[in-house]
């Protein structure tokens, strides 16, 4: 997560977190997989969830005090590619 952009700001060319997964073909062993939007509620000045690309963030983060948008770029998700989890991906934990 990069800590400075999570504020009450959407801008669809920086994401606040990247989301990496495990791959062994990688010389690191990750890859990444997806982009995620966050937006801490309490941030937001707008009266509705903030959208973008057309989809409504959904609550997320520890007591749903964020609001957040995945974005499965790089990955196939089976659940669609702006679902907040993604079946085929493992934390690798």
């Amino acid at each position: 997560m990069n800590g400075p952009r999570v504020d009450g700001q959407v801008q669809w060319d920086q994401p606040e977190v990247l989301v990496f997964m495990p791959s062994p073909d990688a010389s690191d062993g990750v890859r990444l997989g997806a982009v995620e939007y966050v937006v801490p509620m309490a941030a937001w000045a707008g009266e509705a969830p903030p959208t973008l690309f057309g989809q409504t963030f959904v609550p997320g983060g520890p007591g749903g005090v964020l609001w957040t948008l995945h974005v499965w770029i790089w990955q196939h998700n089976p659940s669609g590619m702006f679902a907040p989890w993604n079946p085929t991906v493992s934390c690798g934990g």
